[in-house]
Parts: structure tokens; C-alpha cells; sequence
């Protein structure tokens, strides 16, 4: 497996678009946050998963996600990654693994919250009553972002580890507050 350096090279070569590589970064912090709280062994291999999930988004719209091939080929990637991207977009792959689930619950969801924090200025000012205001109700609220992906997202990904849809926001609120938010 390749390390993070490698990783953020990679997406720095392929992602030219600074949202898109902010986006990958945020995923990534997610991700790594979902397998830390989990105490799960691979909390880099969550965090690489998150960063790499859209590096083929811009580059080859029409193959996304795709390419699986030169990902294990230029990083080393492995199946349970693969298996992972492949289920991160509504294209009705399966999400058999817990990786496969936690990508697809913090993708579109990390979006949201970028664009709640856009509004109130930091990731700390979110209250989870919120969240979930911005998540169920508000739907022209950021209205690109496909809510219904979101609540399956967290749905699935709870069913699997119990971890609730209220304590998720916690979770990645926290993780992007303590890595974006001025200390």
C-alpha cells in the first residue's frame, strides 16, 4: 500500500482543481476519523481511500469513478479500496465492506458540512440539531448535494458499527474543526 506522501502526490498530479483537492482532503479526515473511532488497524488505508475516492472526476468524467487499473498500478491500491470507489456514487455498485460504507457516508456529507461551515464561518459554530436540520429538511440548502445519498450513507454505515447518525456529525464536525478551524 502506498503511504499518504505518495497519495497526495498523486491526487496533486491528477486534481488540478483546488476545491476538488480540498474535497479529497476532507474525505479523507473522515474517513480517518470513521476508522479511529471504529479502532480500527487502517486508519491510513481509510484515509488514502478518501483522498483518492474522486482523483478521476475531472480528468475522465465519463469513466468516474473508474480507472481502477492505474490506481493499482501508480499507488499499489487494493481490492477492498477498489471495491470502495466503486460504491462511493449512485451508480448502484454493492457496498459489501465497512471501508465501501464509510466512504459512501462521508462523501456527500463532507460537502454539506463544507458548505454550512461556508455560511457560519467555522466547523466548531455547527450544532448537531443543525446538522440535521441542514441534512433532512433544508434541501435547497446546498442543493447539489444528494441528500438521500447522504442519509443512506450514514444509515448503512451505522447499521454496520452502531455508530449513530447524531454521533457520525459529531465525529466529522470534530475532525474538520480541529483540522480547519483556526485553534
Amino acid at each position: 500500500m502506498t503511504s499518504r506522501t505518495q497519495a497526495t502526490e498523486f491526487v496533486h498530479t491528477y486534481v488540478e482543481d483546488e476545491y476538488q483537492r480540498h474535497h479529497a482532503e476532507m474525505v479523507a479526515t473522515a474517513m480517518e476519523a470513521v476508522a479511529r473511532r471504529l479502532e480500527l488497524d487502517d486508519a491510513d488505508t481509510y484515509y488514502i481511500t478518501g483522498l483518492v475516492h474522486d482523483w478521476d472526476f475531472h480528468r475522465w468524467p465519463d469513466e468516474h469513478p473508474g480507472r481502477y487499473h492505474q490506481l493499482q498500478e501508480e499507488l499499489g491500491i487494493g481490492d477492498e479500496v477498489v471495491t470502495a470507489i466503486k460504491g462511493h456514487v449512485g451508480t448502484g455498485a454493492p457496498r459489501p465492506t465497512l471501508m465501501s460504507k464509510a466512504l459512501f457516508a462521508c462523501d456527500e456529507f463532507s460537502g454539506l458540512l463544507y458548505a454550512y461551515m461556508k455560511m457560519v464561518g467555522s466547523y466548531r459554530a455547527m450544532k448537531p440539531k443543525s446538522i440535521r436540520k441542514k441534512v433532512h429538511k433544508d434541501r435547497s440548502f446546498a442543493a447539489k448535494i444528494d441528500r438521500d445519498d447522504v442519509i443512506t450513507g450514514i444509515t448503512e454505515l451505522g447499521e454496520e458499527t452502531g455508530l449513530d447518525e447524531e454521533a457520525f456529525f459529531i465525529l466529522v464536525r470534530d475532525a474538520f474543526a480541529q483540522k480547519y478551524d483556526p485553534a
